[in-house]
């Protein structure tokens, strides 16, 4: 293929052209391969659930080969994404060319967190009319409120509060649906009845039920005690399970839960039962949140009851102290502004009474779940007078986090640029937390901008520590342009978080110094001042791309002549005088 410019000179008034055939790959032999596609790595695709989103994915021919035509179809293999509308297009890519794709899903409310593959299928034809397929695959990611296992035991009520053998009695196990979505076919059972200790005295140790999403349900289960029972404290385990999607096995949900049932067991000798002390027990407690930070003080409120229908309780004395937490994380909590110890001179049979204090967080505390202890030192009555029951300590966890101030600083870039120039941004992020976070990556992204540079991957960022994300990329369209730099990273429990910071800014026409008419002509120039007329510079470059000497040798001549005419000319204005 050959291409032809032509190069116009005024010389003293006559008008010289020279005609410059300029050969484009000449040497290379008619390319009859296929064309090659490939998806910009440095954009990412992120979804929310529930919603309807539009990707749109920018596609580059990296061949040398034009697509004359291109069936491009996208495929949710995983069923999880939810294609809606138009899936499928038809167009023509040029070599080293992009283009645009958009792909709108509609991602089901009940979907999880994480990623999913959207498969890219291409089927090419060539210059030479050469039929070729591709595939690619790009990972969605995908946001969502639906919570893992969050079908959970929140509370609990026993009719019997001293089980012995033979005792039938009602269990109501409270279940609360807090995955974020509504739950079908739910499955409450009690898993532990096996008859040694526990069991069914009619019915079935499950139900299947639907939850609203945040709602509360209580099932009464019917048991009869059996001989196995050794402990004043004797547990059923409850599971709680459901699938996000009824059609899909590996959306299994699970979860489990512990009742406690408060019992008489018998005496080693086989006789008249024994009467025990008094068995005090924790029935609720609360902290005011999900969890708490770091360095705060936060309300604790716990209620205990004594289960014994028979003994009163006397002289009861409840301390309250933090425990060390597991491995070498210590104590994390301490009672702030107040003892932490309690006086009740009388706790009747079946009664409960609550205690209510304020705890503080150690401010360095590692994000965990810490103990606390709770110490019952009592008198109880029986038949012979008072008598004094062995000090019980029940435990509580309460999850601590610290808090996450992990920030994108102000985003540098330049007010305008031109459309296809590179543009530099750079931003800066902190971590001004005291805990470490995790994984931590950056990217750039935007619908109308372009960037080669893949994901940047910083790793960990420690406590007051500082990183630095610079990057380029190049604007599509002309007009104003918005990108968004995402970081995301891992916080010290392990929870996956995303920060945005947006951008804008206003791309110009790119705009040429030399104007060029469609039909390959270049517009005429006045000569410069001064040196080489422009003519002549322009000759001289096109004789350089032939490599012809002689255009270079022409040029010098006529230079040379065109001086001494103006030599000449000067000798005669001089001879007027």
């Amino acid at each position: 293929m050959k291409i032809s410019k032509i190069f116009s000179a005024m010389m003293a008034g006559v008008v010289s052209v020279v005609m410059l055939a300029i050969p484009v790959n000449a040497d290379e032999g008619y390319d009859d391969g296929n064309p090659v596609f490939a998806l910009d790595k440095a954009q990412t695709y992120t979804v929310e659930a529930g919603k309807k989103n539009d990707i749109v994915f920018f596609i580059k021919n990296i061949s040398d080969n034009d697509s004359k035509s291109t069936l491009i179809t996208a495929i949710d293999e995983g069923g999880k994404l939810g294609i809606t509308g138009d899936n499928i297009t038809s167009l023509a890519i040029q070599s080293e060319r992009y283009t645009r794709f958009k792909v709108t899903l509609d991602v089901p409310a009940n979907t999880l967190s994480g990623k999913y593959p959207l498969k890219l299928e291409f089927v090419a034809v060539n210059s030479n009319g050469v039929i070729s397929e591709q595939e690619l695959t790009a990972d969605i990611i995908v946001k969502s409120n639906v919570v893992r296992n969050a079908l959970s035991v929140s509370g609990y009520k026993i009719s019997n509060n001293n089980v012995r053998e033979g005792n039938i009695f009602d269990v109501d196990v409270t279940v609360k649906n807090g995955s974020g979505v509504d739950i079908k076919n739910a499955r409450v059972e009690l898993t532990s009845l096996d008859g040694r200790k526990f069991a069914m005295n009619k019915g079935v140790p499950y139900v299947i039920s639907d939850f609203k999403k945040d709602e509360e349900k209580t099932f009464k289960f019917t048991l009869i005690a059996c001989s196995g029972i050794e402990s004043l404290r004797e547990s059923i385990a409850v599971e709680c399970s459901y699938y996000l999607d009824d059609a899909d096995e590996e959306s299994l949900q699970k979860s489990e839960g512990v009742v406690t049932v408060a019992c008489l067991p018998k005496n080693s000798s086989g006789g008249d039962d024994k009467i025990f002390a008094p068995n005090i027990i924790i029935k609720s407690y609360d902290f005011g949140a999900d969890y708490v930070t770091g360095g705060k003080t936060f309300p604790l409120n716990v209620v205990i009851t004594n289960t014994s229908n028979i003994s009163a309780i006397k002289n009861l004395k409840v301390t309250v102290n933090g425990a060390s937490g597991s491995g070498d994380k210590g104590i994390a909590f301490s009672p702030a502004n107040s003892s932490n110890s309690f006086f009740f001179a009388y706790l009747a049979q079946g009664a409960e009474t609550e205690i209510n204090l304020d705890m503080l967080t150690r401010a360095d505390a590692s994000p965990d779940s810490y103990p606390i202890e709770i110490t019952f030192d009592y008198e109880y009555t029986t038949s012979d007078g008072t008598e004094k029951a062995s000090p019980v300590t029940e435990t509580i966890t309460i999850p601590v986090q610290q808090e996450d101030r992990f920030e994108v600083n102000s985003i540098d870039l330049p007010p305008e640029c031109m459309v296809g120039e590179e543009v530099p941004v750079s931003c800066t992020f902190v971590n001004k937390g005291k805990s470490s976070v995790y994984n931590v990556e950056v990217e750039l992204i935007g619908d109308t901008i372009m960037t080669s540079q893949q994901k940047l991957y910083i790793g960990n960022v420690d406590s007051g520590k500082e990183e630095y994300y610079d990057a380029t990329f190049s604007v599509m369209e002309p007009g104003d342009f918005r990108g968004t730099v995402v970081v995301r990273y891992e916080d010290a429990n392990g929870n996956l978080k995303e920060i945005e910071q947006d951008f804008e800014g206003y791309a110009m026409e790119m705009i040429f110094d030399e104007p060029v008419y469609d039909d390959g002509y270049i517009e005429d120039m006045p000569e410069e001042q001064g040196g080489f007329p422009l003519w002549a510079k322009i000759l001289l470059i096109a004789g350089g791309i032939i490599g012809g000497v002689a255009i270079a040798v022409v040029v010098v001549i006529i230079i040379v002549k065109k001086k001494k005419a103006n030599d000449a000319l000067l000798l005669e204005d001089d001879e007027d005088y």
